[in-house]
């Protein structure tokens, strides 16, 4: 999933020299398809039998590496394991990495999700990707990560030198991609707040 969506998203953006792409992604943990087949293989063939994939691909990193060994994205690599906060770093992540490195040619901001049945109601199969470079729909006017008891929408808007005609709070890994599209088509700024890993976060949008 996480392959197939950052590829659409380079082919839409057009981004060129990808291997000057860089890749910020944002999941829950690792994977519990993949762990689950690890311990299945564990108790049925001991640690001998237990074929090498079966750990390789229960490491947290293994999506987000598959997917820059199988687009060849050598740029930054970064993975953030959280809740909603984890896909707000990832983009900012992307954004500032974009800004900071001059050879950058673009740097994606990306999340993954995988159906628990033990959190049926806040898990579903699915996965975004976001291209951060020259000439996007959006521009990213400011940001902010506070701890706990800070405000960071109020630092973001501080940094953009405005505030924000809406506010929209994401909840869950997979509604950063859906909050975005949504305040590309309607126009307007657009701010960006999420709770989480012990902290607050805020993103400030508007039209390019």
């Amino acid at each position: 999933m996480l392959t197939s969506v950052v590829d659409l998203a380079l082919r839409q953006a057009r981004a060129p020299r990808r291997h000057a792409t860089g890749l910020f992604v944002a999941q829950r943990g690792n994977s519990i398809t993949a762990l689950t087949r690890l311990r299945d293989e564990l108790e049925r063939y001991g640690m001998a039998g237990t074929a090498a994939s079966a750990f390789t691909n229960s490491l947290a990193i293994m999506p987000a590496g598959a997917c820059t060994r199988l687009l060849e994205l050598w740029g930054p690599l970064q993975l953030i394991c959280g809740d909603a906060l984890a896909a707000m770093l990832a983009l900012i992540g992307a954004a500032d990495s974009f800004m900071r490195e001059p050879g950058l040619g673009c740097a994606v901001a990306a999340g993954v999700d995988e159906f628990d049945r033990a959190r049926p109601e806040a898990s579903r199969d699915g996965a975004w990707a976001l291209v951060v470079g020259e000439g996007g729909s959006l521009s990213l006017l400011g940001w902010a990560v506070t701890g706990p008891a800070g405000d960071a929408l109020a630092q973001a808007s501080s940094r953009a030198g405005r505030a924000s005609d809406r506010v929209v709070r994401i909840a869950a890994l997979d509604e950063l991609g859906e909050a975005i599209a949504s305040g590309a088509s309607e126009g307007g700024s657009l701010a960006l707040v999420a709770e989480g890993l012990g902290g607050n976060a805020a993103l400030i949008l508007a039209p390019a």
